[in-house]
């Protein structure tokens, strides 16, 4: 990744603060990278929001995952459903899977699989590989559209094609029958942590909640090793019981 030197991040400040939205996303990155920047306590969000409102797509994309995931901001399920529609609505790739991802957990907006699934192909077709594994887990699962395993196959293998490595985890359930395993990812946007735990906690603990026993093992499983959540034996335990 290219490294900015002190003359060019002064020059994006000037170009930012004079209005120019590239160079607030540009910003908004850097911020969220914590690195070459005067003062790292800024919010990214900051950046994003003014590029975002004069509707440059990907800043709005990289809001509304912030409030998705309540990184630097508070969570706001809403307001990143706001954020993503507007994205979308300019064909970004990113914020149309994002906003699948929200139908399909049902956050922000009342859980709808066939539109996640619209949303989704819109851009797995544009060769997105967080939406063709999100494709192609919802036809593993048969959650908005009718249960396909080789439409499955073909979507996620599509997106292993790509180094996604998700997908070569939905390959495999798909292979074992054991789709339950499996939630919808964010695509990430630069700038934006990579860490997308969160998103996984949250589908897992509802699908388990819910009673599901293959999320209540696999959540079982995260508390028990320490996977996306600190280790808690006795959540694990509470779990695992759960789903025998």
């Amino acid at each position: 990744e290219e490294t900015k030197t002190e003359e060019d991040v002064q020059s994006l400040l000037k170009k930012a603060e004079a209005g120019d939205a590239v160079a607030q996303n540009w910003l908004g990155w850097m911020y969220a990278d914590g690195e070459g920047v005067p003062d790292s306590e800024v919010s990214p969000a900051k950046w994003y929001r003014r590029a975002a409102v004069q509707g440059n797509a990907s800043a709005q994309n990289n809001l509304g995952t912030m409030y998705a995931i309540g990184e630097g901001v508070p969570e706001n399920a809403a307001a990143a459903v706001r954020w993503f529609r507007k994205a979308a609505a300019q064909e970004n790739t990113l914020a149309q899977n994002n906003l699948g991802v929200m139908y399909a957990i049902g956050e922000g907006v009342p859980e709808n699989y066939s539109e996640a699934v619209k949303l989704y192909r819109m851009a797995a077709e544009q060769g997105l590989a967080a939406a063709q594994n999100n494709l192609g887990v919802m036809y593993a699962k048969g959650e908005g559209v009718t249960k396909d395993d080789d439409e499955a196959v073909k979507w996620c293998g599509r997106a292993a094609e790509q180094g996604y490595a998700a997908a070569q985890d939905s390959l495999k359930a798909v292979e074992q029958g054991d789709t339950m395993s499996l939630g919808p990812m964010y695509a990430k946007g630069r700038g934006v942590s990579e860490d997308y735990a969160e998103a996984t906690v949250k589908w897992y603990r509802k699908a388990a909640g819910e009673g599901f026993a293959g999320a209540q093992f696999r959540f079982g499983w995260m508390n028990d090793y320490g996977e996306v959540l600190p280790e808690n034996d006795a959540e694990a335990a509470e779990w695992y019981r759960k789903a025998a």
